[in-house]
């Protein structure tokens, strides 16, 4: 009989577990889409406050000001903060994360070129931090 009593008192258990971590996955989703928005704020406002001037930087220092004013209007630096902003969602939910200031190359094409080492370092992490625990 004590057999018995444990057994569905251990299935009761794991019956619990699995709810509770089924609230928790459901709690933690609704609170990606509130996050995203906050991280996608600070992101786009952050870079607005470094200086220097990213039509001035693609133009070329030797650039005159009717080039740089030409690339204002190109990227729409000349719109109001909140219509960037609008702009700049609308664009990364798509995929489009612009094109990189460097190597001129789309941010996403940067992006999955280094994916697989990115991934290859999270694994040996994960490895490194299951191995220290045992």
């Amino acid at each position: 009989m004590g057999m018995a009593v444990s057994f569905i008192h251990c299935r009761a258990s794991a019956r619990n577990l699995n709810e509770a971590m089924l609230w928790y996955t459901l709690r933690q989703l609704l609170y990606l889409p509130p996050t995203l928005f906050g991280v996608s704020l600070v992101v786009f406002f952050v870079l607005r406050l470094i200086p220097g001037d990213p039509a001035q930087l693609l133009a070329g220092m030797e650039a005159s000001q009717t080039d740089v004013e030409k690339i204002h209007e190109e990227l729409g630096l000349t719109d109001s903060l909140w219509v960037q902003y609008g702009r700049f969602l609308g664009d990364a939910a798509s995929g489009d994360l612009g094109r990189s200031f460097r190597t001129r190359r789309p941010v996403t094409q940067e992006i999955l070129a280094r994916l697989p080492a990115t991934l290859q370092l999270a694994a040996a992490s994960l490895v490194i931090s299951l191995t220290s625990v045992c």
